[in-house]
């Protein structure tokens, strides 16, 4: 039977993973940590001692089912995604395990739901990509934002940051996401015309402005 506190984390051992399995421990649950890389994943130090390792590799469904065996979630953490979601999702499901990830790329989560749609509903677990910063946070903040109504007209989300350092990992999927960005638009989803578009906010608080005011912003999605 699985263990409902227990959470594999496939990709531990990068920078991402890291956070998750620190998260997981302050939570009170207990991680299983893993990954494709038997040097890496020996080489890392959990935070706290007599975390199990488990390594399997993406080409291998079933190595990867019995890497998760007693683990009740699984939480992909291993990037590229175009490369990773649909096989350990597959597995995921295969085992009776519920799945998320930390994609922000379109067409891996796009795969995920026309592969593994119906045999997750069938199996009873859930499959949830893009549950990261990009993905996630806007949900929450529209859920929260909206708390009720069924119908809005227009949702436009502005997010500053103050420095970004991509890993290896995040520049290898750049610079091989290279799939036309979608959008929302009238309820469908539809090809964004300008690759680069770009548009201009107004941010207040502790985010300082250029010397103009408003600063330029690239724009990834809006909702109509």
């Amino acid at each position: 039977m699985d263990d409902p506190s227990r959470v594999l984390v496939y990709g531990a051992y990068g920078h991402t993973g890291r956070f998750v399995v620190e998260e997981l421990l302050r939570r009170g649950l207990t991680p299983v940590v893993a990954g494709r890389s038997p040097g890496k994943l020996d080489a890392y130090q959990p935070p706290v001692p007599g975390i199990e390792k488990r390594i399997a590799v993406v080409e291998d469904q079933s190595g990867l089912r019995q890497t998760m065996q007693g683990c009740a979630a699984v939480i992909n953490c291993a990037g590229p995604f175009l490369d990773t979601a649909l096989p350990v999702a597959s597995a995921a499901v295969t085992a009776g395990a519920h799945y998320l990830d930390t994609a922000a790329e379109q067409a891996a989560v796009q795969m995920l739901y026309a592969e593994l749609g119906a045999a997750a509903l069938a199996a009873g677990v859930g499959v949830v990509p893009a549950m990261a910063f990009y993905g996630g946070l806007s949900d929450l903040l529209v859920t929260a934002a909206l708390d009720g109504p069924d119908r809005v007209d227009d949702i436009v989300i502005a997010i500053a940051l103050n420095r970004w350092w991509p890993t290896a990992g995040t520049r290898t999927t750049g610079r091989r996401n290279t799939v036309p960005r979608l959008v929302i638009s009238d309820g469908q989803l539809r090809e964004m015309a300008d690759a680069n578009p770009t548009s201009t906010w107004t941010f207040s608080g502790a985010v300082r402005q250029p010397a103009g005011g408003p600063r330029a912003v690239l724009r990834g999605c809006r909702h109509r």
